[in-house]
C-alpha cells in the first residue's frame, strides 16, 4: 500500500511569544526607514549603547542622553528656526546637567531605547504602524537582542543625525483599516511600545501567520482566489471538525454532514474570517490538535491525489507527517503536536472507515476548487 506524506506546514510558537506595538518615532519620522532598511530606529540621536547589554542607566550616560535630548529638539522645529547643527562634542554635554525637566525627557529617551533595543524579546512580532489610516503597516518579528547594534541615518528633518537601531525581518505589510481598532487608538497614542493583548493580539497572529499554534490556540485557514466565498467550504471545515471529535471521543464514526446538527457534541471550534474580498480568508481555531488533523485533511483535498488511495493509507496508518515551518522557540512541543495531529487524523479514519474519509476528502476538494483556494503544505503518495 502507497504511504501518504504530509507537510503540515504550520508555525508553532513559543507559548511565551507576545506582539507588541512600536511607534516609529515622533510624527512616524522612521517608518519608511523601517520599511526600506528593515529596522527598527530609536529616537536618541548618536546614542551608541553596548552590544549585546541592556541600554544603561540615564546617570551612567546623562551626557549622552543630553546630547540625544539637544538634537531632537533641533530637529522638531521649524526650519526657519533651527539655526546651526549642534554639537555632537559631549564634552559640551557634561555639564548643567540638574534641570529636573531636562532629566527626566533623557530618563524617558533612556526607557525607549532600552525598550526597543533590550526589553522586547528576539523574535516578537511587532506591529509599526504608518502615518496614514489609508496606507499600509509592517508586520515583522525582531532581531535576537545580542545581535551587534545597527546605526541608521535620518532623513528629512532628522538628516545629519544618526540613530541607534534593532533589526526586523521577515516583513510583511497590512493595510492599517485591517487592524484591530483598539491597536489603531493605541498607534495614535504617544507611548514608543506597547504589548497587544486578548483578541486584538490573536487577529494580529491570524494575520501575520495565517496557521499556527501557541500555548492552547491552534488556527488553520484557507484563502480563496475568488471575488466571492463559498460558504460551503466553511460549513464543511467546521463540520469535519465536530464529526472528528465526536468519533475521536466515541470511537464511533458517522456519516458526514450530520455532526453540525448533533446537539449532543461537545466539541468547540471557532470560526474567523474576513470573506468579502478576492484573497477572502477563512479560519478555524480551537484548544484541540482536531484543528491540526482537518488541516491534514485540507491538504489532501488540495494535492490533485487520488482521493479513494490517501483515504485507504490514512485507514491504513501509512501516514507520515512533518513540519517544514519553523518552530518559534517551541522546542520539543512542536514535535509532539505533530505526532498528535497525525494520530487524531488516524484515529478519526479507523474510527470512520476509509469510504467516509473518502467522502469527506471529495467534498473538500470540491469546495477549496470552488473557491481557487489555497493552503499552506502539500502531500504525496509514495510507494
Amino acid at each position: 500500500m502507497k504511504t501518504l506524506n504530509i507537510d503540515l506546514s504550520t508555525r508553532i510558537l513559543s507559548d511565551k511569544m507576545k506582539v507588541h506595538l512600536v511607534r516609529p518615532g515622533a510624527r512616524y519620522a522612521f517608518f519608511r526607514t523601517a520599511l526600506e532598511k528593515n529596522v527598527l530606529p530609536v529616537d536618541a540621536p548618536f546614542l551608541r549603547p553596548e552590544d549585546g547589554k541592556p541600554v544603561k542607566a540615564p546617570n551612567k550616560i546623562a551626557a549622552e542622553l543630553e546630547r540625544a535630548r539637544v538634537f531632537r529638539d533641533w530637529a522638531r522645529k521649524p526650519e526657519a528656526k533651527r539655526g546651526r547643527i549642534p554639537s555632537k562634542d559631549l564634552g559640551n554635554y557634561s555639564l548643567d546637567l540638574g534641570d529636573a525637566s531636562r532629566s527626566a525627557t533623557r530618563t524617558r529617551i533612556r526607557n525607549a531605547s532600552q525598550n526597543i533595543l533590550w526589553a522586547i524579546p528576539g523574535g516578537t512580532l511587532t506591529v509599526i504602524p504608518n502615518r496614514s489610516l489609508s496606507g499600509k503597516a509592517i508586520l515583522a518579528k525582531v532581531a535576537p537582542r545580542h545581535e551587534p547594534r545597527t546605526f541608521v541615518h535620518g532623513t528629512g528633518r532628522n538628516q545629519g543625525i544618526v540613530f541607534p537601531a534593532r533589526k526586523i525581518f521577515d516583513p510583511k505589510l497590512v493595510p492599517m483599516i485591517d487592524l484591530p481598532g483598539e491597536v489603531l487608538e493605541d498607534a495614535r497614542s504617544m507611548k514608543v511600545v506597547q504589548q497587544i493583548s486578548g483578541h486584538a493580539e490573536e487577529r494580529i497572529l491570524r494575520m501575520y501567520y495565517g496557521d499556527y499554534q501557541r500555548a492552547e490556540d491552534h488556527v488553520a485557514g484557507v484563502v480563496a482566489g475568488t471575488d466571492d466565498f463559498d460558504a460551503r467550504i466553511i460549513a464543511q471545515m467546521i463540520e469535519l471538525h465536530l464529526s472528528m471529535s465526536n468519533a475521536i471521543s466515541s470511537g464511533k464514526g458517522s456519516e458526514p454532514g450530520s455532526a453540525l446538527f448533533d446537539t449532543e457534541s461537545t466539541a468547540e471550534v471557532f470560526f474567523h474570517g474576513r470573506v468579502d474580498s478576492p484573497d477572502g480568508r477563512t479560519y478555524l481555531a480551537s484548544t484541540s490538535v482536531i484543528t491540526f488533523a482537518v488541516k491534514l485533511m485540507l491538504i489532501v483535498a488540495a494535492s490533485g491525489l487520488p482521493m479513494g488511495l490517501a483515504a485507504q493509507a490514512i485507514e491504513a496508518g501509512n501516514v507520515t507527517v512533518i513540519n517544514s515551518a519553523e518552530a518559534d522557540g517551541a522546542g520539543a512541543h512542536a514535535a509532539d503536536t505533530i505526532q498528535a495531529s497525525r494520530k487524531a487524523l488516524v484515529d478519526f479514519a479507523r474510527a470512520s472507515g476509509y469510504p467516509t474519509v473518502e467522502a469527506y476528502l471529495s467534498a473538500l476538494q470540491d469546495g477549496l476548487n470552488r473557491n481557487s483556494a489555497s493552503i499552506a503544505g502539500k502531500a504525496t503518495l509514495d510507494e
